[in-house]
């Protein structure tokens, strides 16, 4: 029997002369095919105007530092993840060499736009409490507003604000647990 396309068997569940039976639902061998390599990606739900059929990507591996992997979008699951609320995005990437493995881990670069502004601060700038998420922003005479912000991403060090930003704020980037509006800051250094 052959294979529908050209790969490597990578794993391999029987040997020469073992009984196999119809209908056990193990399979027999696994193939990976590395030319071209899919990846997949999943894509967060605030940037998904951007996605579609053969939108450009960049793949960088850490084992290959110094090299880009070209790559397009070719399909998508048509579907949000309910508990990520991201879309599973599939990219073909032209792997000619073979330098890159299936299960590799690695960074991919879309060029996707987003619906509004995205800004990415320091998680140790962001203010939990009763009254809300909020940014303790630096206005004029060192006065402190706290504006209400809403998270669209926590990365854990950084998160994305989705809004309550105009990208023009001076903010705190640690703020004291006792600040309130209209307490007077000045900057170190």
């Amino acid at each position: 029997m052959l294979a529908p396309f050209a790969g490597t068997i990578t794993q391999r569940s029987v040997e020469r002369g073992s009984l196999v039976s119809a209908g056990t639902g193990s399979p027999l061998f696994e193939i990976a095919s590395v030319q071209p390599l899919r990846a997949i990606v999943h894509v967060p739900q605030s940037l998904l105007t951007g996605v579609s059929k053969g939108v450009e990507a960049k793949l960088v591996f850490p084992e290959h530092p110094a090299k880009s992997f070209a790559a397009h979008i070719t399909r998508s699951a048509g579907r949000l993840d309910d508990k990520t609320r991201t879309l599973q995005v599939e990219l073909e990437v032209d792997n000619p060499e073979g330098h890159l493995l299936p299960g590799m881990f690695g960074n991919v670069v879309l060029a996707l736009e987003s619906a509004h502004d995205m800004f990415i601060v320091p998680a140790t700038a962001v203010l939990s409490s009763k009254e809300g998420t909020r940014l303790a922003v630096v206005g004029p005479g060192g006065k402190v507003k706290l504006v209400e912000v809403v998270i669209a991403r926590d990365h854990g060090a950084e998160v994305e604000i989705a809004s309550g930003l105009t990208g023009n704020e001076d903010f705190i980037t640690n703020p004291a647990p006792g600040l309130t509006d209209g307490s007077t800051v000045r900057p170190k250094g």
